[in-house]
């Protein structure tokens, strides 16, 4: 139900997030910079000092904290701006460790927005900073043996596409089964992060949980 420009806005923003950690350089027409949005905006700035930055986890906390203001938001980053309520936005932006990121807020509830987001921010983004750069990874024991058998290798393969033409009758179905697989999905992440959760810890469950939180991204499904 989008128009073409939005649906190619968002697709567009996928894509600078993707290229960005390729090391490539495609300029977003979301991104921009904080002088068009007034001179009445409040701001707070952060030094991010988790050892991997702004990743999927830290990103979907800030998204989940700043989701409930009614406020007009950016996150800003050498002078790059995104939204901060999208986790594709926020990946954009490949925050990490040393870099300062600034919010930017307006509205009703901008000073909440400002101080959830300076109590996230001094809790790193729910994770742990210390001794980050020496931590020790730690495996998980498997059983001692030697176990022996043929190697079964599997050649690489493509996706077959099929394209198909559909009526403008049947673009409201396909609609509908796509959302029915988003909640599927969703349901699906849900699930998955209260069993990880549990047999791993919560850091680890954490990961569905902003998979979760990226299908469910307006943006995204706005188009």
């Amino acid at each position: 139900g989008s128009s073409l420009q939005q649906v190619r806005a968002e697709a567009m923003g996928a894509l600078v997030a993707k290229s960005g950690q390729l090391g490539e350089e495609i300029q977003s027409e979301e991104s921009g910079s904080a002088t068009g949005f007034g001179d009445d905006a409040q701001s707070v700035s952060w030094r991010v000092q988790n050892p991997n930055g702004l990743h999927v986890r830290p990103a979907a906390k800030l998204v989940e904290a700043l989701a409930p203001f009614d406020a007009e938001l950016l996150l800003e980053k050498s002078g790059k701006c995104v939204n901060p309520r999208s986790l594709n936005q926020l990946a954009i932006l490949q925050v990490r460790k040393g870099d300062t990121i600034r919010l930017l807020a307006r509205g009703a509830q901008a000073e909440l927005a400002l101080a959830a987001f300076e109590h996230l921010a001094q809790q790193h983004f729910g994770e742990s900073v210390a001794n980050g750069d020496n931590a020790e990874l730690a495996g998980i024991m498997v059983p001692n043996g030697v176990v022996r058998g043929p190697i079964l290798q599997l050649p690489p393969a493509m996706t077959a596409f099929i394209p198909r033409t559909i009526s403008a009758e049947q673009v409201a179905d396909e609609q509908q089964r796509l959302q029915r697989a988003l909640i599927q999905t969703a349901t699906d992440l849900e699930s998955l992060a209260a069993q990880v959760g549990e047999t791993l810890g919560e850091e680890f469950g954490e990961i569905f949980s902003a998979h979760q939180l990226l299908i469910s991204d307006e943006e995204l499904q706005s188009t």
